[in-house]
């Protein structure tokens, strides 16, 4: 599907831009808001992979930015990417990440790589990195205060007087 998409595009320099960004997505799982920012051995591969002697058209692409933009919408229709504001994929991150946060004990930081994953996985295009780390502190947060009320519960329904005595002691 990768090679009759390309072809689709006009010029050599279209052709090598789009299977640019289609593989950023891919690899990066997002977007680069500029698609040359890569090493230049991957462009050179890609040229290789089209049939493409003259690399240095890679450089006309970033030209016209509307055409980046259009190519970056044919990509997520063509492969099911969407955004994080599509509720459904906003709704299993946080359901991935409340499960996660309660049943492991990894901490914020390997938590917040389970969701780069999750995303990777489920087509979801990577959101900013302070985004994905406030619903990664969200879900810690969360199942901390579960466990609390949890431990609460079982220690109220122990003994009655437990919570109050617990709560009096000095840290």
């Amino acid at each position: 599907m990768t090679r009759s998409l390309a072809d689709k595009r006009r010029g050599d320099h279209n052709r090598l831009g789009f299977d640019l960004q289609l593989g950023t997505v891919r690899f990066a799982g997002t977007f680069l808001s500029d698609p040359l920012d890569v090493p230049w051995p991957v462009v050179e591969y890609l040229a290789a992979h089209l049939d493409m002697a003259d690399v240095s058209v890679a450089k006309r692409y970033a030209e016209r930015l509307p055409t980046q933009h259009e190519h970056a919408r044919e990509i997520r229709q063509a492969y099911g990417y969407r955004d994080l504001s599509d509720a459904s994929a906003a709704a299993g991150l946080r359901e991935f990440l409340d499960g996660r946060a309660w049943t492991h004990t990894e901490g914020p930081y390997l938590l917040f790589g389970q969701a780069v994953t999750w995303l990777r996985r489920n087509k979801v295009l990577l959101p900013g990195v302070t985004v994905q780390t406030r619903l990664v502190a969200t879900a810690c947060d969360s199942a901390a205060e579960r466990m609390r009320r949890t431990l609460a519960g079982a220690a109220a329904a122990a003994d009655p007087a437990l919570p109050a005595r617990l709560q009096g002691l000095k840290p």
